[in-house]
């Protein structure tokens, strides 16, 4: 572990040990993060620190545990490697002077390491886009040098194919002219974050869509919506997508298990009875969002009053076509 530089405290007069905690709210800004530890009113030196970091209030296994003998008062203490993303610390200290007295601090608020790597763009529940070269963003928390600086292995895949891979720096992607994704298909994408060291981690892939609204669909169908089951911790409503292969007088309808209809989607103020050849519920270009909101439900009936949780029927109509997809609602 390494220990920098040291600074002497005069005139103190209680006799205890402190440590100032590393930058961060609840969680960390960094995932090798620094801390003070300051011996107060101990006399002159030399003085014996010990500092302790641990995944346990207990302490039953130490992530660092390093000690030192110096002149100084302070000493600042951070781990050489770095920590796992989302692991949550606990630390505490200890000082014992010439004449064997022995000052521990109490056992310093938890605090959690931070993702190695937050996907920013594209994200969410169906995510999608409508530039064949999109510029995929990524956010990523402060490392000491060593272990850092961070490297990193970004990729897109198609099916489960690999299309993209690329190593980087840099904490923003756009693929070039010549590796343009192709439009109306589904992708995911991804980046591992290395360091020097050899450690490394992931985050789960995102998913995202390609979309160009000026080609129409080869054929009518409704997707199954999502989330579902609904609500889920990111989405309050469910969204449902919707191919019109030609135009059609189209109606979408939530019915209960009895054939009660409960909610009408389509047609509705906004959309008349028949829709163009086009593809619907994507999201709004730059809003983020993932759906339309015209073609999302939020379980609530056609006067606004929330239903009842349990499964519900989607029914959709338009030209030839008629499907109906079950949707559950957690009320």
């Amino acid at each position: 572990m390494l220990l920098l530089g040291a600074a002497r405290l005069a005139g103190a007069q209680t006799q205890g040990v402190q440590v100032s905690p590393p930058a961060g709210g609840d969680t960390l800004a960094s995932v090798t993060p620094t801390f003070v530890v300051q011996a107060v009113g101990t006399g002159p030196g030399p003085l014996r620190f010990r500092f302790e970091l641990s995944d346990s209030p207990a302490f039953a296994q130490a992530l660092l545990d390093t000690a030192i003998t110096t002149n100084a008062t302070t000493i600042t203490v951070r781990p050489t490697r770095a920590l796992s993303a989302g692991t949550r610390v606990y630390w505490r200290a200890s000082v014992t002077n010439p004449a064997g007295f022995t000052a521990t601090s109490p056992v310093g608020p938890s605090r959690v390491v931070p993702q190695w790597i937050r996907p920013r763009s594209p994200v969410g529940v169906g995510a999608v886009v409508y530039d064949r070269r999109p510029t995929f963003v990524w956010s990523r928390p402060q490392v000491d040098d060593p272990p850092g600086p961070w490297q990193y292995e970004f990729s897109v895949l198609n099916n489960g194919q690999q299309v993209l891979r690329v190593s980087t720096t840099d904490t923003t992607f756009t693929p070039p002219e010549q590796a343009a994704l192709e439009t109306n298909a589904p992708y995911t994408w991804s980046v591992t974050a290395r360091l020097r060291n050899g450690q490394s981690e992931s985050f789960t892939t995102v998913p995202f869509t390609v979309l160009d609204s000026s080609v129409a669909p080869t054929a009518t169908l409704v997707y199954q919506n999502f989330p579902n089951p609904f609500p889920s911790a990111s989405r309050a409503a469910t969204c449902i997508w919707v191919d019109i292969a030609q135009p059609s007088r189209v109606s979408m309808e939530i019915y209960t298990l009895r054939g009660v209809r409960v909610r009408r989607l389509l047609p509705n103020p906004e959309l008349g009875t028949e829709l163009g050849a086009r593809r619907y519920g994507r999201e709004v270009p730059g809003s983020g969002a993932g759906c339309d909101p015209r073609f999302e439900w939020n379980g609530t009936d056609d006067r606004g009053e929330r239903v009842p949780a349990g499964v519900y029927l989607l029914r959709f109509r338009a030209e030839g076509v008629e499907t109906v997809k079950k949707i559950v609602f957690r009320g």
